[in-house]
């Protein structure tokens, strides 16, 4: 796929540009796996959304405040596949195998956080084969350049018009990004591009070298000098 991707950008325009990689997981329902967490599961709504309150942090967070067990509940289901790819979405958390945080440990993380998650299978006892990481990253550039991008829409309000939303069509080259996010962690968020989750060339070529991005959808963002 990736290799069908990169053919589209250069038919765009966009062959011998710098690039970084928009890595499609918190926004797509076929990254999401109908994980729930006894913690999310209480007469208590204020501690769910407490919980994802500071997950949603960027300064720091103390793992020990989120599950590290979780349990597939297949009514929350956006993906259905038995065999979970490296990267996905375990009820509101960014979760990855050992492989692939082991790949991320060797660059910048910048404000990041790991801890062990447990995925069980739907009768809550059944551990999903592999390690299995939760993770929790802070670092957020402000490089999506909307006036050269394509395939967003903006939000219909006036207090959030400075937000582009993905749309779920969108192909290699779509979404155009500034020089300044080459500069710091190697994986971040961008504040103006809904849900995102970016990676720098030199990681996003680790990974595919590793073969952790396969079944994963993964989109070039040429970077504008």
């Amino acid at each position: 796929m990736i290799d069908e991707l990169a053919e589209t950008g250069a038919a765009q325009g966009f062959e011998g540009h710098e690039s970084v990689w928009y890595l499609r997981l918190f926004s797509e329902m076929h990254a999401r796996y109908g994980f729930t967490a006894d913690e999310f599961n209480t007469n208590d709504p204020d501690k769910t959304l407490e919980i994802l309150r500071k997950y949603s942090q960027t300064d720091s967070v103390d793992p020990k405040d989120f599950p590290n067990r979780v349990w597939l509940d297949p009514a929350r289901a956006g993906a259905h596949s038995k065999v979970l790819p490296h990267a996905h979405v375990a009820s509101d958390f960014l979760t990855v195998s050992g492989e692939f945080l082991n790949v991320l440990d060797q660059f910048d993380l910048g404000r990041f956080a790991s801890w062990p998650m447990t995925l069980l299978k739907k009768d809550k006892e059944t551990p999903f084969e592999g390690e299995w990481f939760a993770l929790w990253i802070g670092n957020q550039k402000r490089g999506f350049l909307r006036e050269k991008s394509t395939s967003f829409e903006v939000p219909p309000y006036e207090d959030t018009k400075w937000l582009s939303i993905p749309n779920s069509g969108a192909l290699d080259g779509d979404f155009v990004m500034d020089a300044s996010v080459k500069d710091g962690p190697d994986i971040w968020t961008d504040s103006t591009l809904s849900r995102s989750l970016m990676l720098s060339d030199r990681l996003h070529a680790a990974l595919n070298d590793a073969g952790l991005l396969r079944r994963l959808k993964v989109l070039r963002c040429p970077v504008q000098a």
